[in-house]
């Protein structure tokens, strides 16, 4: 995770969004084996709080964390932007790419726990209508979530979307995956924007 999100827990969330409680009792729960423990998406407009809740997510995983003897892997999780998602796979397109896009998959379906954080964030950094999510983008989301829905391992989805335009932007096939890997829990994060210091209406 980026440096800023290290120190995001429960105790310094300052938010008043009832999601919290849900967030959490979600995190709590959390098994030792992942696999068939139930996704959760969360979703608000800007600066409500929500990136905090998934790195507090992720960092009360990580404090309770005492390896897997079974692997090599050192963290429970996986956190990634969409954005940076997009950029990794792109990447691997260049002759020259020490990754494959195969790799980057793999990398990222076998971790107890996926974070993607910012999703359809690239549409609105590239001035893009909603409506008008690329066939390239759709692939990409398709391929993550299918990858975890094969594995039946969770993943926490970040968002401003709200869930109207869920099935517009991902495509049936993987709204439909993420409405079962959720078991339909959708947390809608509200609140102040905190950035900016005022209500968000």
């Amino acid at each position: 995770m980026p440096y800023l999100l290290w120190g995001k827990t429960f105790a310094t969330w300052k938010g008043k969004s009832a999601a919290v409680t849900t967030v959490r009792a979600w995190v709590d729960a959390f098994p030792r084996t992942a696999r068939g423990y139930p996704s959760l998406y969360l979703f608000g407009q800007n600066g409500v709080g929500k990136t905090h809740l998934a790195a507090a997510c992720c960092n009360a995983l990580i404090d309770r964390w005492d390896g897997d003897t079974s692997s090599e892997r050192l963290s429970p999780v996986r956190y990634i932007t969409a954005p940076a998602l997009l950029a990794r796979v792109r990447a691997t397109y260049r002759p020259d790419s020490a990754e494959t896009e195969d790799a980057v998959y793999e990398d990222l379906s076998h971790a107890p726990l996926l974070v993607v954080d910012d999703v359809f964030k690239e549409t609105a950094a590239a001035g893009q209508d909603d409506a008008l999510v690329s066939s390239h983008t759709q692939r990409v989301y398709f391929r993550l979530i299918d990858e975890r829905y094969g594995q039946v391992l969770p993943v926490l989805l970040v968002s401003n979307t709200p869930l109207a335009k869920l099935e517009t932007l991902l495509g049936r096939a993987t709204a439909s995956r993420i409405a079962e890997m959720t078991q339909h829990r959708f947390v809608q994060v509200a609140g102040p924007d905190h950035r900016r210091g005022r209500d968000v209406h």
